[in-house]
């Protein structure tokens, strides 16, 4: 025949005949695949943004208080529950590529410290700091979004409900930002010549890492550390001569994220 297409059988080595119709099929089931595989690929292009929400702890580390230890480990080891102040955090995420996400946060709260337990508690200064921080950042997600349904599945009763995909995924994020502080004076500190508020906005640079869980396909919680570099050192009101180093804070946040769906979901389609 001449239009046809041919191939050897392994079982029996005879030549076997395709016509044009068949081999049309053929080539159409195959390009389906195809495209239907690289839609399901490219899914996650289908709910780009998520609006955030959540809770916020801070921590502060600088020359104000401080644990009676010189090892601080970047100033995680003065974390305690006494000086962690609360906050509130807002954000919108965009996703520009698979592992890749573009954010842009807001975090209201406060800093506290006093020299109480520490290596200078006979100076006796403390201090309270309202902050206002607006950043944005590049996260990279170690292990990605999975784009399936995270439903889960009775059909097997004898073993009970069986999730069909792992919802849990792990991102590391740096960004730069800018803080409006104002600072409050306590205890011995009220009445020191070395109290110094004349500074109220400093450059800051987020870095850390979070985890996220998705509770349903477009709703997720998750919660990040994040350390904050300040370039400045009167987050406290305080710069002594011997300072070296600028003030440093951390920030607990705990999300609530929801996935804004294109327009093109409206079909029917759930990413």
């Amino acid at each position: 025949m001449k239009d046809c297409f041919c191939w050897l059988s392994r079982n029996d080595g005879l030549i076997k005949q395709v016509t044009p119709m068949k081999r049309y099929l053929l080539y159409t089931t195959v390009a389906l695949f195809l495209f239907s595989s690289s839609a399901l690929a490219q899914r996650w292009k289908l709910a780009r943004l998520e609006v955030t929400g959540g809770l916020t702890t801070l921590n502060y580390f600088g020359d104000i208080g401080g644990s009676s230890s010189s090892s601080n480990l970047m100033g995680l080891g003065d974390m305690s529950l006494s000086s962690t102040r609360p906050g509130v955090n807002l954000g919108l995420s965009y996703r520009f590529a698979d592992r890749l996400y573009f954010n842009g946060s807001y975090n209201f709260g406060f800093l506290a410290q006093s020299d109480i337990g520490s290596r200078n508690e006979s100076r006796d200064y403390a201090f309270s700091t309202m902050v206002n921080e607006i950043t944005v950042q590049a996260a990279y997600y170690i292990i990605r979004e999975s784009d399936e349904p995270y439903f889960y599945s009775a059909l097997q009763t004898q073993k009970g409900f069986i999730q069909y995909k792992q919802p849990l995924s792990v991102y590391v994020f740096a960004g730069v930002g800018g803080l409006s502080y104002k600072v409050t004076a306590k205890n011995s500190f009220e009445e020191s010549l070395r109290f110094d508020d004349s500074k109220t906005f400093s450059v800051v640079v987020p870095i850390g890492v979070g985890v996220k869980y998705a509770l349903f396909p477009r709703i997720s919680f998750g919660a990040e550390l994040g350390g904050r570099y300040a370039f400045s050192d009167l987050l406290d009101g305080f710069q002594p001569s011997a300072s070296k180093s600028n003030d440093v804070y951390y920030m607990v946040n705990f999300k609530f994220f929801y996935k804004i769906q294109s327009r093109y979901l409206s079909k029917g389609y759930t990413p």
